[in-house]
């Protein structure tokens, strides 16, 4: 069994620090695993969209530590005999609803996963709200499901997954997809794509990409209806 230490991080992330790399660097490895987006590590959009999702938690950690209503809860899963990373997690809490939370981004490092890392991060978050709220991919709903969520919508290509007791109403602050779109990095990023390609081919996979976007829609609405026929 794995021993994991899960830590909460107070203060800012300084983003010369060893902690900002190593999240930032997991997040452009397993972007595709965190975007609502749907594309693999084999697509030509894969270094533009991995980009999109590098500057979104970037723009979550300059939230941790803040003391206005834009603030992030930073959570670290490490070794605690070496102080190795293993992955982490940024929770937004609800501005209404002290004792409520949502899972903003989550993620392990590949080779620690199927390992505890997860679970035992979720459990801490779990521990610390009586309402923890996050979207997932169609294919993780059973994961969720073992460990107390349910679903309960859907958001675009993701299921809506609960656990615990929402009070009443609130409200969250999410990251601008607009202004991830039009962040300098990431129109660098487009062009340096487009120098690579060509426009014709970009607007090409670009318009697969939107493709299997709303096919994952309709994809994900199904599902949703058709697991919310079970038997409980």
């Amino acid at each position: 069994m794995l021993n994991i230490q899960i830590t909460e991080h107070a203060g800012l992330i300084p983003k010369h620090s060893r902690t900002y790399r190593e999240i930032i660097s997991l997040v452009k490895s397993c972007s595709n695993d965190l975007s609502m987006f749907i594309y693999n590590k084999k697509s030509d959009l894969f270094d533009y969209l991995s980009e999109r999702e590098k500057i979104r938690a970037d723009l979550l950690l300059d939230s941790v530590g803040a003391v206005d209503e834009n603030r992030k809860n930073l959570i670290l899963a490490v070794l605690p005999e070496t102080g190795e990373f293993l992955g982490f997690a940024i929770c937004s809490p609800n501005l209404v609803q002290s004792d409520s939370t949502s899972i903003t981004m989550i993620a392990v490092k590949e080779s620690f996963r199927k390992k505890g890392v997860f679970r035992e991060i979720v459990k801490y978050i779990q521990s610390k709200f009586s309402h923890v709220s996050l979207t997932c991919k169609p294919e993780l709903v059973s994961l969720y499901e073992k460990i107390g969520f349910n679903a309960s919508g859907v958001f675009q290509t993701h299921i809506c997954m609960n656990h615990g007791n929402e009070s009443g109403p609130g409200k969250l602050i999410s990251v601008d997809d607009e202004y991830v779109m039009r962040h300098p990095s990431v129109m660098k990023e487009y062009k340096k794509l487009v120098e690579k390609i060509g426009k014709i081919r970009v607007d090409s996979c670009i318009a697969k990409w939107q493709k299997d976007f709303s096919m994952a829609e309709s994809e994900a609405r199904n599902f949703y209806a058709g697991h919310a026929k079970k038997p409980t």
